[in-house]
């Protein structure tokens, strides 16, 4: 089992190395922030939404170190609602 890693990479960067609760599968992901801060995107460019999702309200950070907070709150809620969702279904 991988322990969840949530780290600062650079200036502008966020490494995020976990397991993730749905799939029970490794993901390693990147975001970034613009260095005058803004959209929160991915390692593809694209936005990323609430729950480090691709639909919903897209995140924003000033800077780094608001990135690596916006990352690792979005990720507890994904887990969280992976959590409700797995006692509401039984997956």
């Amino acid at each position: 089992m991988t322990r969840t890693t949530i780290t600062k990479t650079d200036s502008n960067t966020v490494a995020l190395v976990a397991i993730d609760p749905v799939t029970e599968e490794r993901i390693e992901r990147i975001f970034t922030v613009p260095p005058n801060g803004g959209y929160v995107r991915d390692e593809q460019g694209r936005q990323v939404c609430k729950r480090l999702g691709s639909r919903g309200d897209t995140l924003t950070a000033t800077d780094a170190d608001d990135l690596l907070r916006t990352v690792r709150s979005e990720w507890a809620a994904y887990r969280r609602s992976a959590k409700r969702e797995e006692q509401r279904f039984g997956w």
